[in-house]
């Protein structure tokens, strides 16, 4: 069973909050360059390079994705979040254990 759930509803704007810690500590959000949900065992991607209205990380205390903005079809996904800044161009897992509910 996921630990987080989140739900989209198409082309809405309802927006669900991150924010990511390291060792207990909030890093700053507004360094993230790129964010992505990967689905795992699918060949689906939410990037903010492709959707950039599904994502807002140029805030300091938070991380926020709007499913809705994507171009997602209905189901249920497990996703892995994403980021990529400066300190880790290739990508930091943040966790695999999301799952995703796209109405």
């Amino acid at each position: 069973m996921a630990k987080l759930t989140l739900t989209g509803v198409p082309d809405t704007d309802t927006q669900s909050e991150f924010e990511l810690k390291i060792d207990g500590l909030s890093i700053d959000h507004s360094e993230i360059l790129r964010a992505r949900f990967y689905f795992i065992g699918s060949d689906l991607d939410l990037d903010s390079t492709v959707y950039p209205e599904a994502w807002i990380f140029g805030l300091a205390g938070k991380l926020i994705v709007r499913l809705g903005r994507g171009d997602l079809p209905s189901g249920r996904y497990r996703g892995r979040l994403v980021t990529h800044d400066l300190n880790h161009p290739n990508g930091m897992a943040w966790d695999d254990d999301i799952e995703i509910r796209m109405l």
